[in-house]
């Protein structure tokens, strides 16, 4: 951001690749603090850059105040990454719910990752597990027999 600019021209994600971040991390992303002044900075700035019809500095400051309210179960990095997707993408005023869309979109690509990741390692551990059998001694004993089996072999299957 430069001194001439309101807002920031793009926001680092906090992870650079989400798909090669360990899930520490990304749950960290996740769940990293909110700041209620930082959000309310950003808020003012991006209203700035849009038509403020008089209604007065009351009106003006519960207008923000909802927009806090509304972002304040959000990550800080979420929040101003919507607030730039709205800037780049958008040529009219936000309301709370748009950011907050916004803000959703940016968290459900981690928590999509984490859900991608629980649902592979699930079905991994289904298919390298081994599967077990199990048989009654009558159909161990006719199976042996079948085979040929030594009584000595007979004597050293265990049957479960």
């Amino acid at each position: 951001m430069t001194d001439t600019s309101l807002t920031p021209t793009s926001t680092a994600s906090p992870i650079p690749s989400v798909r090669d971040a360990p899930a520490s991390t990304l749950r960290t992303a996740i769940h990293s603090p909110h700041n209620p002044g930082k959000c309310l900075k950003r808020v003012n700035a991006v209203l700035g850059l849009y038509f403020d019809p008089d209604g007065g500095a009351e009106t003006r400051a519960l207008v923000r105040k909802e927009f806090v309210v509304a972002l304040s179960k959000f990550p800080d990095w979420a929040i101003q990454r919507a607030f730039d997707t709205w800037v780049r993408d958008e040529i009219r005023r936000p309301s709370p719910g748009h950011i907050v869309a916004l803000a959703r979109a940016e968290l459900r690509q981690l928590t999509d990752e984490l859900e991608r990741r629980k649902r592979f390692d699930l079905r991994e551990a289904q298919i390298t597990a081994p599967v077990r059998l199990r048989i009654s001694p009558e159909a161990a004993a006719r199976i042996i027999a079948e085979v040929g089996a030594r009584p000595m072999v007979q004597a050293a299957i265990r049957v479960e």
